[in-house]
């Protein structure tokens, strides 16, 4: 429960009082903070090769997919755009 949520649960309802005691408590208790996110997520970087067929990068390496129903699949010359994207780009690896 996020910690806003979990305050304006607390002052719409009251507390519980012990009888014997007159401590106060509630039937829940208060949750614990989340920790730090791992880091940003990473996206992919997309680099569309012809209408159907794109060049996706992520952590570095570059693989071919498919966006539409191609009959043909990847044909040489995809390969070949592909490789001359990748030479732009410094760091990446093709998969496989």
């Amino acid at each position: 429960m996020p910690a806003m949520a979990w305050e304006l649960f607390q002052l719409k309802t009251k507390p519980l009082k012990c009888p014997s005691c007159g401590h106060k408590f509630t039937l829940t208790p208060k949750p614990e903070k989340p920790g730090p996110r791992k880091g940003p997520r990473e996206r992919a970087m997309k680099i569309e090769i012809r209408p159907g067929v794109v060049l996706r990068i992520l952590n570095g390496e570059a693989t071919l997919h498919k966006t539409a129903d191609i009959p043909e699949g990847f044909t040489s010359e995809d390969e070949r755009q592909a490789a001359e994207a990748l030479k732009k780009l410094k760091g990446v690896k093709p998969k496989g």
